[in-house]
């Protein structure tokens, strides 16, 4: 695969991250591509803010957005400082929207649904550049669950609280 890894746009870098997780022969192509863009630090944000665009997309037709987020938050350092309240708004958005849609779906009481490493990703990205703003989207997550015995999203705001609380908020520091 030749690719202008400067110019590379979401939609082709997602196609190669999948092609390489489908097909090994890829995967020297992708981590060719992940070693280049650390020499594009801008290329790295605007794909960030690309994925974000992409994540509030697949939200409109209520899929999730995980894959995309993975790579929101492990690029979150790539963000510049004018940027910042951008990066941490859009995902603040994207958060509560998929917390809302969390809650039209059938989650069983007392299971933790796969969904939850989303919000782990997403929250985390946001912890690591604005804890103030971490703080007060975890409290309308919290506002918005309802009733605690009837409503399975609090044990994925339960979860995601002590994932976090582990060190998991280290996901992403080496790329």
């Amino acid at each position: 695969m030749n690719t202008d890894v400067e110019h590379i746009t979401g939609a082709q870098f997602l196609a190669a991250a999948n092609r390489s997780t489908r097909n090994g022969a890829d995967k020297p192509a992708f981590r060719q591509i992940l070693e280049s863009l650390k020499q594009f630090p801008r290329t790295k944000q605007r794909l960030t803010f690309e994925l974000l665009a992409m994540a509030w997309q697949s939200l409109e037709v209520r899929a999730d957005p995980g894959e995309l987020i993975i790579w929101v938050t492990l690029w979150s350092e790539s963000v510049e400082e004018q940027r910042l309240s951008e990066y941490v708004e859009s995902l603040e958005k994207i958060i509560c929207r998929y917390f809302d849609l969390l809650g039209h779906l059938e989650i069983p009481p007392g299971t933790i649904h796969p969904f939850t490493m989303t919000l782990v990703f997403g929250l985390t990205a946001i912890r690591k550049r604005n804890r103030h703003r971490f703080d007060a989207v975890l409290d309308t997550l919290r506002r918005r669950c309802g009733e605690a015995k009837l409503d399975p999203r609090c044990a994925i705001i339960s979860e995601t609280e002590r994932r976090i609380s582990q060190g998991n908020d280290r996901v992403g520091d080496e790329h």
